[in-house]
C-alpha cells in the first residue's frame, strides 16, 4: 500500500521572504503590549505548537544580537523587558 504524499504549505516559508533566516526572535516587550485576547491567542498557538512537535531536541537557550541593515553590531532599545512593566504604546 502506497503512502499519501505529505502535503506541505509554504505560507510561514513565504512569509519568511528571501531570508536565510532559521528563527524569528520576537521581543517580549512587544508581545506584552499586545491586548489581552491577543496575547491568550498567542500563547495557545505557541502551546499547540509544543505539544506537537516538542519532542524534536531544542536548545535551552539563545543568545540575541541585534544589527542594523548593514549587518553592524547596534543597541537594542528593546532588550530589556523590565520584568513585564514595559509597556509599548501602539
Amino acid at each position: 500500500m502506497k503512502k499519501k504524499p505529505i502535503i506541505i504549505k509554504e505560507i510561514v516559508h513565504e512569509w519568511f521572504g528571501l531570508t536565510y533566516s532559521s528563527y524569528m526572535v520576537l521581543p517580549r516587550t512587544m508581545l506584552q503590549s499586545m491586548p489581552d485576547n491577543w496575547q491568550e491567542k498567542f500563547i495557545k498557538l505557541v502551546d499547540e505548537m509544543d505539544d506537537k512537535l516538542g519532542h524534536h531536541n531544542q536548545v535551552y537557550s539563545y543568545t540575541v544580537l541585534s544589527k542594523d541593515k548593514n549587518n553592524k553590531f547596534m543597541k537594542d532599545d528593546l532588550r530589556n523587558y523590565d520584568r513585564g512593566r514595559r509597556i509599548l504604546a501602539p
